[in-house]
């Protein structure tokens, strides 16, 4: 899996991260779970959901298992 990363930027804000998670957490009991059921490394997973990470398909992945379109850079 492609991603894109650097340590001093955020892709969206804290704010919306912070609501993305709430959304998933209440389907999975942990993001580690929903990484488990996706077969993609937790630790990327987690970055792509608080923002610091940049990974339209694992993005799109996870709006898939929701649905609902969650990450402001996906296409509807």
């Amino acid at each position: 899996m492609i991603a894109k990363y650097n340590t001093s930027r955020r892709y969206f804000g804290k704010r919306l991260a912070k609501q993305i998670k709430k959304k998933i957490l209440a389907q999975y009991p942990t993001l580690k779970a929903l990484a488990e059921e996706l077969g993609v490394n937790a630790g990327t997973l987690r970055g792509v959901v608080n923002g610091t990470v940049y990974s339209k398909k694992m993005a799109r992945m996870i709006e898939e298992k929701i649905g609902e379109k969650l990450f402001p850079y996906t296409k509807e």
